[in-house]
Order: structure tokens, then C-alpha cells, then sequence
């Protein structure tokens, strides 16, 4: 799809023109400035009217983004910088922006999102988790407000309360809405269901701009959203096929694809599933509940793993999302297998049920007319969003140049050598007490580090699935003096940790990374946690031998 140096090119053009319209922006800075408050309001009516005229978008933004951007200074006490306003241009041109961690994505927003809202259709910021879109959409929410405009948050406080269809269809005819990608897919599929228009709420998809862009689109692509209903009966073959498969052995009795994302018998697999059943022939089409509840708890056992996958909190099962290892509220699998996991680890089994509606994140956001996106990893998978979705990846330069110092990869010949280096890089960095960020690939890795800390005396927190109710908290804190952290990819998105006083002086936050993550980019996003802003930081990430990666000829591509 290109050389490098073409889309260096390509990507100086595409700035070349937004920085023309950035001039033009700056040409308003001052008379916005001059007005008083009730006067920069009255602009909100002024730019409607003139679309109502006429006018469109594109006339009105030099004008309407100077106006927001000396609102983002009033109410906020945050005046958008250059670059900002470059991210701004770009996001209401239906482009992708990557601006690097601490570069302001949140208040960038402000500006497109004002400008689009214009037009009374309502638009949308939608991002990962309820925690930020929350957070975004209450502090920036005071902006709009302030300028007329209407603002709803579409993620309940509590993940367990329902809202009616009142409470929702009240939320989007709001002129702005920050909401996360899970709630409006599962939104859009309960409107979906409505047996009339009363029970109809949302209206149409006009504009969003999607947060951490790349997990959304790419990432969780072809991940299903599904509502379900009408249970089925419930077998009774789970737990004799979990007993069953605990006696076989890998090789013997089972075996697995070179990706271990499959699993099936052997042959002597099959005889002692007929020993095991009393059948004379597994495959006779009467067996094929047996079948199914075999393949069922293979999987359940050998490709499911415990705190990679899924984690058990008060006794039930909780999925996590593969790339963030953050848990999916309200998620199971399908066709049995959710069950299948319950009866492998002794849990309350809940009722298989059918699908009634479902929708993949890639056909959701491809309903919007128009789309836009931020990330500060873009440009590694600029192919992939052209191909998809056509928008172009547009790299947004920084407001200030970048201080961390990203140290080669450290590679050792085994797990154990591996961890017992990490350990001794970081008590030798804690001794100094710049604070640091150790990066895990799983719940299970977290918690072993914790182990260790905690016989090294070394005060900590951990950010894994199991306490992310405390995630603010611990970001909050994670770049103060002194300060462990102990996190899975989880912190690797929306969260911006700053320095506290004196910690620029010691190097800034370190970036120790015990392994490496499923894809080149969540390791970039882990990096970008150190040297927001121009702050100093350092990163280094080691891995041994065995790890999958290096067994696969460096996927990532270091």
C-alpha cells in the first residue's frame, strides 16, 4: 500500500492543507477573545442560522472552532494548542488523527464535536470503557453546556442498572452523547428488537468520533455483539464431558493446531470416549449432543485459560477483552460454551441461550455518515483503516518534542531468567524512586509480580481485571515519587499519568515491560504512558526465548 517515505509525503500533504485552515482558525482568536460571555454564547444561534441560510460546515469551522476553543479557555481554564486544533481539522475531515498520549485528544474533540453538533442531528464521542467516557463526557460536558448546546451520558454509573426507554430515548435526542462501543451495539440491537415505535430510541447515526480508534475498529472488527433470549434446555451431558475430558493427555488423546486456537481427539481420544460413554460409535448421529459437550469442554479446558481469557469473581464467570484485558460487562459466550467454562470451574451454571439479534463493532460504525477517529497509534495499521473504512491516518506532530528514551529489548533464555532480571532492573530503578509502570501481558502475570514485590517489601498497587474500580485512583498516583504499578493492558489506553514533583528530575516515569503484548501497537500504547507532553521517561520491555513471538519470527516486527 505504499513505501514509508510515500506516506511520509502523503501524510505532509494532508498537514500542509490543515495547517492552512489552522491559520484561518487563528484568524478569529482575537475578536472571540474580545467578546463577552453572553456574546461568544450568542455565536452557537449565529452559526445554526447561517447553516439554516446556507452556509455549511466547512464555511462555518474556522469561525465555530475559534469560538469553542475560547470557550474550552472560559470554562475549562484549557486553551486548545496549534496541534489540538490540527487534530480537530482532521477529525471533522472524517480522518483518523494519531496524537500521542498527553497530546489532548479530549479537548481536541471539543471542537469537531461542537461543529457537527450544529446541525441538530446529534453526534457522538464513543470510546473503550464506562470509566472515561464518563469522565470525558462530564468534564467536557460544562463546555457544550456553556454554549448552548445539550449533553447526555449514555453509561449508567452502575453497570447493573437498566435505563427505560424514556431514560435513553431522552440521552440520544441529546445534541452530544459520550458513550462506549459495547453500550451503543447493544443499544442499537435492543431497538432492533422493538415490537413498536414507542419502544424505538435512538435516532440516526449522523457523526462520531471514536476514541482509541484501532481497538475499536481493528481490534474488535468482527467481535459479535449478541442479545439473548428464549433458553434452551438445559444439558445435563456439561459435567460428565468435563469429568471425561480430565483423563485425557495432550498428544495421546488430543491435539491442537499450530496456533492453539483449535482442539480436537485423536483417534485413541475417541476410543476412550466410547470406552468412557459406552458407545460403539462416537460418531453415530444420535451422539450428538455427546460430540458437541466433548468439544465443548476441550476447549473449555485447553483453550480458555484462566485469567487470560476470563477471570471468576463472585462465583461467576467474566470474560476479559483479549486486547485490553478489561472485563465485558454483561458478555458470554455462545452455543454452550459459557456453561462449559462454568462446569470447569465449579461454578452456578446459568441457561444456554439462543441469539436473537447480533452485530459486529466494524458493520455498527459502518452506518454512521460520517466518521472520524483518535488514537495514538494509527499509523502502523494506516493500510487496514484505508482498506476498511476509508479514512486516511493523518499524524498529528506534538506540541512539544518527545524526551522518553525507548531502550532495546532485553532478551533471556527462559521465563524464570527472565523474571528474576525484571525484578533486579526494577528495584535497581525503585532505589532511585522514579517511579514505574511494570507491564504485564495477563491478570496471572500480575499477580506473580505482586508475589514478588511483596517479599521485596516493596509497596505497590495492581490494575488488572480484578479492581478496576480503583483504576483512577491508581493512575492518579502512578507517576508520584516512588510510586510501583503493576498493570495489564488495561492502563495501555485513555489513561494519562503525570509526574509529581520532582519525578521529571529523576528521569520521569519508567516503562518496564515483562513481556510483550498481543500486537505492535498495545506495546507503543504501554510506551506512550511515559513522556507525555515533552516530560522525560524511559521504556525498555524484555522477553525471553520461548515467548510467542520470537517463536513466530517477531510478529511485531522490532
Amino acid at each position: 500500500m505504499g513505501s514509508l517515505s510515500e506516506k511520509l509525503s502523503i501524510n505532509s500533504l494532508r498537514l500542509r492543507a490543515i495547517k492552512k485552515m489552522l491559520n484561518r482558525v487563528n484568524s478569529y482568536q482575537d475578536s472571540m477573545a474580545k467578546l463577552n460571555d453572553s456574546g461568544l454564547q450568542a455565536k452557537t444561534q449565529e452559526f445554526k442560522n447561517r447553516l439554516m441560510a446556507g452556509e455549511t460546515l466547512d464555511d462555518l469551522l474556522p469561525e465555530a472552532f475559534a469560538a469553542v476553543r475560547e470557550a474550552d479557555r472560559r470554562v475549562l481554564g484549557m486553551f486548545p494548542y496549534d496541534v489540538q486544533v490540527m487534530g480537530a481539522i482532521a477529525l471533522h475531515g472524517g480522518n483518523i488523527a494519531e496524537m500521542r498520549t498527553g497530546e489532548g485528544k479530549t479537548l481536541t474533540a471539543t471542537m469537531p464535536l461542537y461543529l457537527n453538533a450544529l446541525t441538530g442531528k446529534g453526534v457522538m464521542l464513543v470510546t473503550t470503557n464506562a470509566y472515561l467516557s464518563r469522565r470525558d463526557g462530564t468534564e467536557m460536558g460544562a463546555v457544550y453546556r456553556w454554549m448552548g448546546l445539550t449533553v447526555a451520558l449514555a453509561v449508567p454509573e452502575s453497570p447493573s442498572k437498566q435505563l427505560s426507554v424514556p431514560e435513553k430515548r431522552a440521552i440520544y435526542g441529546a445534541d452530544i452523547v459520550y458513550t462506549t462501543h459495547s453500550t451503543l451495539g447493544f443499544d442499537y440491537l435492543i431497538q432492533n428488537l422493538a415490537d413498536s415505535v414507542d419502544n424505538q430510541f435512538l435516532r440516526g447515526f449522523y457523526y462520531a468520533i471514536v476514541d482509541e480508534v484501532d481497538s475499536v475498529l481493528l481490534d474488535s472488527a468482527q467481535t459479535p455483539l449478541i442479545i439473548s433470549g428464549s433458553p434452551r434446555v438445559q444439558s445435563n451431558y456439561y459435567q460428565v464431558a468435563n469429568t471425561f475430558v480430565t483423563t485425557l493427555e495432550e498428544e495421546k488423546d488430543y491435539k491442537f493446531n499450530d496456533e492453539r486456537t483449535n482442539v480436537w481427539l485423536t483417534s485413541k481420544g475417541i476410543t476412550a470416549a466410547e470406552t468412557f460413554f459406552g458407545l460403539t460409535n462416537l460418531f453415530d448421529a444420535k451422539h450428538t449432543e455427546i460430540v458437541r459437550h466433548i468439544i465443548l469442554a476441550l476447549k473449555a479446558h485447553h483453550l480458555y485459560e484462566r485469567e487470560e481469557e476470563y477471570i471468576v469473581d463472585n462465583d461467576e464467570i467474566v470474560l476479559l477483552d483479549a486486547i485490553s484485558g478489561r472485563v465485558l460487562e454483561g458478555t458470554k459466550l455462545q452455543a454452550g460454551q459459557h456453561q462449559a467454562l462454568e462446569t470447569k470451574e465449579s461454578v452456578e451454571k446459568t441457561p444456554e441461550t439462543r441469539a436473537m439479534a447480533s452485530v459486529t463493532y466494524q458493520n455498527l460504525f459502518k452506518l454512521f455518515e460520517r466518521l472520524s477517529g483518535m488514537t495514538g497509534t494509527g499509523r502502523v495499521a494506516d493500510d487496514e483503516f484505508i482498506t476498511t473504512y476509508n479514512m486516511p491516518v493523518i499524524t498529528i506532530p506534538t506540541n512539544r518534542p518527545i524526551q522518553r528514551i525507548d531502550y532495546p529489548d532485553m532478551i533471556y533464555m527462559s521465563l524464570p531468567e527472565k523474571i528474576l532480571a525484571s525484578m533486579t532492573f526494577l528495584k535497581k530503578i525503585h532505589a532511585s524512586g522514579q517511579p514505574i509502570l511494570l507491564v504485564t501481558a495477563s491478570v496471572e502475570m500480575s499477580e506473580i509480580y505482586s508475589h514478588l514485590l511483596l517479599k521485596e517489601g516493596i509497596a505497590h498497587s495492581v490494575l488488572n481485571a480484578y479492581n478496576t474500580a480503583k483504576e483512577a485512583e491508581m493512575i492518579a498516583e502512578a507517576g508520584q515519587l516512588g510510586n510501583v504499578t503493576v498493570v495489564t493492558a488495561i492502563a495501555g489506553r485513555g489513561t494519562d499519568i503525570k509526574l509529581g514533583k520532582g519525578v521529571a528530575e529523576l528521569g520521569g516515569l519508567a516503562v518496564i515491560g515483562t513481556e510483550r503484548m498481543p500486537s505492535k501497537r498495545i506495546d507503543l500504547q504501554m510506551r506512550g504512558r511515559s513522556g507525555r507532553q515533552g516530560d522525560p521517561g524511559m521504556s525498555q520491555f524484555s522477553h525471553h526465548l520461548k515467548t510467542h513471538c520470537l517463536l513466530n519470527g517477531d510478529q511485531h516486527g522490532f
